[in-house]
């Protein structure tokens, strides 16, 4: 089987980030279960897991999950666009069970279009 974090999807190419937490294990990635929803962050009016994956003989965890999100925008602008801001984005998350690492990648796929 190859790799599994060759059938991730690959990052958007505008920028990158990369966090490397300085905390065990098990506080990390309770942190990533956890963190929807998230009364910081309103916007986010819906999360959902569409899609999982786990390979018992690599120790390896895929999730792949969509947010909506809903942004305030100016009126003028909501008229322009007919429509208010709306955005879906897919987080794509791979854990490699036996080196402790997880990879998060997230996109954008509403504003595809204009990029």
């Amino acid at each position: 089987m190859a790799d599994s974090a060759d059938r991730m999807t690959k990052a958007a190419p505008l920028y990158s980030n990369q966090h490397l937490l300085d905390f065990d294990w098990g506080t990390v990635t309770a942190a990533w279960l956890q963190k929807f929803p998230d009364p910081a962050l309103p916007q986010v009016s819906s999360v959902e897991t569409v899609a999982w994956n786990l390979c018992e003989e690599n120790q390896t965890l895929h999730v792949r999950r969509l947010f909506l999100c809903h942004f305030k925008i100016p009126r003028i602008v909501e008229r322009i666009l007919g429509k208010k801001a709306q955005v879906v984005c897919v987080e794509e998350a791979h854990w490699d069970l036996k080196r402790r690492r997880l990879t998060v990648h997230g996109r954008n796929e509403s504003m595809q279009n204009l990029v």
